[in-house]
């Protein structure tokens, strides 16, 4: 362990405020500080004593314990706060020196330009050295593509070639090795320091200057982020400074700063985090942990597992399995339908987020260990966690269902789908699928959502003539093309009518309404919220548009207008969740019929907003959408499979094969004449037919 700074007993006084700082942000630790500073104050016109340097431990109780170190500053003038500001400016600066020389600029030449669909970085980052023999580990933020050429600017002045031996895609890291004639400077380490929410840490960077750092002061705001594999900052985290160290105030790494994936759909936006004030730095004992392997050149991948679990939402709880993504490790463990997790790691899980926090820092090929409870007993699992899972791919049986008592009643069956060909009639009543009891449509989906393509799946029936029957069929993938309009499973009532409600959006001033048919009151309704092109919205023609499906198949139709009438805002996007929020408190909704539509400039709104309702909508509708920038990382899984529609130019039939790639069911309706601003030219029949057919099973 490095030796701490020596100080003069007003050292004190800056311990004191990076103690408040670890309590909280020091702007909201002021009224704090300013009674202690004058509680202090009193202290040390009371006593007036000295005692010798102390070593500070730096936590708020240390303080108060050593109070009448602090009373030497009684005979002080009112400059104590300049000083005080100093003493700060030079611990920061003192800490930076220490750190300064480990610290590289490293420039990259030639390269793609994208990868994946995405832009990547050219140009100059940050570097940290983690090797004395030329390891320096990066961000990923310049080193996605293969650059044509690498040089790094060494400590000494000098400048050496490098080259990318491995990549850590979970930690967005990359390890590089110069060769250099001399010994590298090595970086003092926090290992087995303790990090504590609230404590100083200074983020540095080479991007601008290989001769001096830049630097940016915060404090440690959180821990454990991005599912266990980050430490969080409120210091200035960008391109500037990916790459470099985030250190304390002995000069010591606390971690690797990098743009931790947001996961978003558009393209450039990986690294757009920095705009929120925080940012993200891998734990440094956990880049030192993986550099052996890193070292040998192995490409390190988040582990994958694969279990399917009821809810999705990350606090809900407790976490009941439902089944295993085909083909993958949790599928190969030996969990079943109904096992509940209660276990995972060294922790406990009640919440589907505790699961999820603990497989975010294994990798993939490494073990992981879990617990289900299975009929009142605990049973010990274990799955080799995988860097991919075979892609899945949508189920389809080709019917629709209601609710029946003890179970789910057909209510159609598609021609030439797996249903007729097994000869499912409607009226017929689905009482269990591959032995597991079904209570409604929604649990026979489930079960058929994790079914195997090349396995049958049997279900139980009730028919017209037998108390039960089975039938052996094998689930196909859904189809892309648009289905032919059905009749609806009741008679449509003449006497439907509807109304527009003005929906309250709270913070947000945009305007809102939904269309709603009355028969919204008595049974679970479809849902389709629009985001329209920029500007006021003609009320009487939207809703005159809608009308007719709204009352035939009793369709709530929603929409929200921009605040701003010339474009819309990535803020804006949560005003979809918002939307089916204030329709959910006062009518049941179907998430298997509920989709968000987005119309010319709101098409890109409409699919940032569907990525954070993946729970809650089935399916994803742009008109007249410019998609060139798509780039949806989020492969399809069960239960959270979107089905996708772009009507629009050439280019939905490239947005469609760039999703198809990932698993989902994307339909192209090339239409190079739409008009997002005139409803009339929409395919409205053909927008119908693949709404109604959102919920089949």
């Amino acid at each position: 362990m490095s030796k701490q700074p020596q100080f003069d007993n007003r050292f004190w006084l800056l311990r004191i405020r990076y103690s408040l700082a670890r309590v909280s942000s020091w702007r909201y630790c002021l009224p704090i500080s300013l009674s202690l500073a004058a509680g202090l104050l009193l202290i040390s016109i009371g006593y007036g004593q000295t005692t010798p340097n102390p070593q500070p431990t730096g936590t708020l109780a240390d303080a108060a314990t050593n109070q009448v170190a602090v009373a030497t500053l009684g005979t002080q003038s009112a400059d104590s706060l300049e000083e005080l500001s100093e003493l700060e400016q030079a611990a920061f600066q003192a800490a930076v020196d220490k750190a300064a020389r480990c610290v590289v600029q490293i420039e990259t030449f030639g390269g793609r330009e994208k990868v994946d669909g995405e832009l990547v970085a050219d140009g100059p980052t940050t570097g940290t050295i983690v090797g004395e023999d030329g390891w320096i580990i990066s961000s990923l933020f310049n080193f996605r593509q293969q650059p044509g050429s690498i040089l790094v600017a060494l400590p000494d002045g000098s400048r050496a070639a490098a080259r990318i031996v491995a990549r850590d895609h979970s930690r967005e890291l990359a390890l590089l090795k110069v060769e250099s004639n001399s010994r590298l400077p090595m970086p003092a380490s926090a290992l087995g320091e303790r990090v504590t929410v609230g404590q100083w840490a200074i983020a540095l960077g080479k991007t601008f200057d290989s001769n001096a750092v830049s630097q940016s002061v915060g404090i440690i705001s959180a821990m454990g982020r991005a599912y266990g594999k980050a430490i969080q900052t409120d210091a200035k985290v960008s391109p500037v400074n990916y790459g470099g160290p985030l250190i304390d105030l002995a000069g010591r790494v606390i971690g690797i700063l990098a743009p931790i994936s947001t996961g978003g759909i558009m393209e450039g936006d990986s690294s757009q985090i920095y705009d929120s004030g925080i940012g993200f730095a891998v734990p440094f004992e956990d880049v030192l942990a993986r550099l052996k392997r890193l070292q040998a050149g192995e490409d390190i991948h988040a582990g994958k597992l694969g279990v399917v679990t009821r809810q999705q939402n990350e606090l809900s709880g407790p976490v009941r399995v439902v089944g295993a993504t085909p083909g993958s490790p949790a599928a190969k463990s030996g969990v079943r339908s109904g096992d509940l997790i209660v276990a995972a790691g060294n922790v406990q899980v009640e919440l589907l987020a505790h699961l999820r926090h603990a497989l975010g820092p294994v990798d993939a090929g490494q073990a992981f260990r879990f617990t289900v409870r299975r009929g009142g007993v605990k049973l010990d699992l274990e799955a080799t966690l995988a860097k991919t899972i075979p892609i899945y791919e949508t189920r389809y049986l080709g019917l629709r269902a209601d609710v029946d008592n003890g179970g789910a009643r057909i209510t159609y069956v598609e021609p030439s789908s797996p249903a007729t060909k097994a000869g499912l009639q409607i009226g017929w009543v689905v009482t269990k699928c591959s032995e597991e009891k079904v209570a409604s449509p929604r649990e026979l989906r489930t079960h058929i959502a994790i079914a195997e393509l090349d396995v049958p799946v049997k279900l139980v029936v009730k028919t017209d003539t037998e108390s039960a029957k089975v039938v052996s069929l094998n689930v196909a993938t859904w189809p892309a093309n648009i289905p032919v309009g059905d009749q609806p499973s009741k008679p449509i009532d003449p006497n439907v009518t509807t109304q527009v409600l003005t929906l309250p959006l709270g913070d947000f001033p945009n305007k809102a309404a939904a269309l709603v048919p009355s028969t919204a009151s008595m049974a679970a309704s479809g849902l389709l919220v629009v985001s329209p092109e920029p500007g006021e919205v003609d009320q009487p023609k939207f809703t005159g548009f809608w009308e007719s499906f709204a009352k035939d198949r009793g369709w709530i139709v929603a929409y929200f207008s921009s605040a701003n009438a010339k474009r819309w805002s990535l803020e804006e996007s949560q005003l979809i969740g918002r939307v089916i929020g204030k329709l959910e408190n006062s009518y049941r909704i179907d998430p298997s019929r509920t989709a968000v539509a987005g119309l010319g400039a709101g098409g890109q709104l409409a699919l940032v907003g569907a990525r954070l309702q993946m729970d809650k909508i089935a399916g994803v509708m742009t008109l007249a959408a410019r998609l060139e920038g798509l780039n949806w990382r989020e492969p399809n899984s069960p239960l959270q499979s979107l089905k996708f529609l772009f009507a629009g130019n050439d280019s939905v039939v490239e947005a469609c094969d760039r999703l198809r790639k990932l698993g989902y069911p994307a339909t192209p309706l090339p239409a190079p004449e739409l008009n997002p601003g005139k409803l009339e030219s929409l395919p409205i029949e053909q927008i119908k037919n693949w709404l109604i057919g959102l919920d089949r099973i």
